[in-house]
């Protein structure tokens, strides 16, 4: 088995400017465990999850 067996490939992410209330929000209400934060450029620059809140 390989990593892309088992990822999303519908992604949901955040960018830097997002609030922990916004992210949070969209944690919960989609019964997310963490989303990737993103910059400008799309790239990911860290992940929230719901041990880092």
């Amino acid at each position: 088995m390989k990593a892309y067996d088992v990822i999303s490939v519908n992604i949901v992410a955040a960018t830097g400017k997002a609030s922990v209330v916004e992210i949070l929000t969209k944690i919960v209400l989609e019964e997310y465990t963490g989303m990737p934060i993103t910059n400008e450029k799309c790239a990911v620059i860290g992940i929230v999850t719901t041990l880092s809140i």
